[in-house]
């Protein structure tokens, strides 16, 4: 009988692995995500600089271009700040998940480490 525990406990540590390894590989995946955005928004708003300075003179149609061309500009760095809260707030999540998927599976392998003394003293 408890060998039979022994073997459920093994394969529910097995199963708290396997999904701190999915959860470990999806932080990655988004932390890379949230490189690749933090990336293009400096690149935006490098952008956004050189093409705000302007050292001639517009007429009223140049001017009105100029700035709905700042005005998306801006729009498109506020969708990318949108993005990097809306990862960020993922990301934490799932680092509070990871973390208790790993208190989990170190009680599991106490638990497992208990079971296995008792078998030996058998």
């Amino acid at each position: 009988m408890l060998t039979r525990l022994l073997a459920i406990r093994r394969l529910r540590e097995r199963r708290l692995h396997a999904q701190l390894q999915v959860a470990c590989r999806q932080l990655a995946d988004m932390q890379r995500q949230q490189q690749d955005l933090l990336a293009a928004q400096r690149r935006l708003q490098r952008a956004w600089r050189r093409h705000g300075v302007v050292d001639y003179v517009l007429d009223r149609a140049a001017w009105q271009r100029f700035r709905a061309e700042l005005a998306d500009y801006d729009l498109r760095d506020r969708e990318l700040a949108g993005q990097l809260g809306t990862l960020q707030t993922g990301m934490q999540s799932l680092q509070a998940t990871a973390a208790g998927l790993r208190a989990r599976l170190r009680k599991a392998q106490r638990g497992q480490h208990k079971l296995q003394l008792l078998l030996e003293e058998t």
